[in-house]
């Protein structure tokens, strides 16, 4: 990606399940030069080391989907 000059939004969605763990997480958009796998490698990493809290309906805890971008800016 750097050296075709790609740079821009990669958007990777999972589930965040009761216990608040990432689950199944794909690419929802990628921006060409392999940074759609590198965010998804980003968010497996997480996945090792991050418990997010659960969201809650009437109390209760409840799956959430969720859609991260993140971005790729080259420098200089």
């Amino acid at each position: 990606a750097r050296e075709s000059g790609i740079e821009g939004t990669a958007v990777v969605t999972f589930v965040i399940n009761k216990s608040g763990d990432i689950v199944n997480p794909t690419v929802l958009r990628d921006p060409g030069g392999m940074l759609g796998q590198a965010a998804l490698d980003a968010v497996k990493e997480m996945q090792k080391t991050t418990i997010f809290n659960p969201g809650k309906q009437n109390g209760k805890q409840v799956r959430v989907l969720f859609n991260m971008p993140i971005y790729f800016k080259l420098q200089g």
